[in-house]
């Protein structure tokens, strides 16, 4: 219908950048949205920052991870977006990124975008159960993470 089609055409040519953007984050490289249009996920396999919390909504802008990479989302409310949190990947309490993972080459969310999966082929950890010791013995073994947005 015609008032549907306003709403879709009032969030287009909108730009999302981060409050951390840094050269070569690659932010974009992946997109996802829920269904219901009220939250945007973009990854950034370059992100470099070495945020020791899973979803810290002001990240640190250093560059101490190079290409640990992130996932940051957007809540979108009348046509106005917000940047919400930085997902960095934990595995029971521990950083599970480390330089050249690129987290964020892939990312999907549930149709309320309350559920988002992000993953890489460039994880190095040899764990075979979920939520296995974080370490880097196998290298670009890979790792999906599933996460809940707030």
């Amino acid at each position: 219908n015609t008032f549907s089609r306003f709403i879709l055409y009032s969030y287009l040519n909108k730009r999302l950048k981060t409050n951390n953007a840094g050269a070569d984050d690659a932010f974009g490289w992946s997109v996802a949205i829920s269904e219901d249009g009220t939250m945007i996920y973009a990854g950034a396999p370059g992100e470099d920052s070495s945020i020791t919390v899973a979803t810290c909504s002001d990240p640190a802008n250093n560059s101490s991870l190079s290409n640990s990479g992130a996932i940051y989302s957007f809540g979108i409310n009348a046509g106005s977006f917000t940047q919400g949190m930085l997902f960095k990947p934990l595995t029971n309490g521990t950083l599970g990124a480390s330089g050249t993972d690129y987290y964020g080459l892939n990312v999907s969310c549930n149709t309320t975008g309350k559920i988002i999966a992000y993953g890489t082929g460039h994880e190095d950890g040899s764990a075979t159960t979920v939520n296995g010791t974080v370490n880097s013995s196998a290298t670009d073994a890979g790792c999906v993470i599933v996460s809940t947005a707030p």
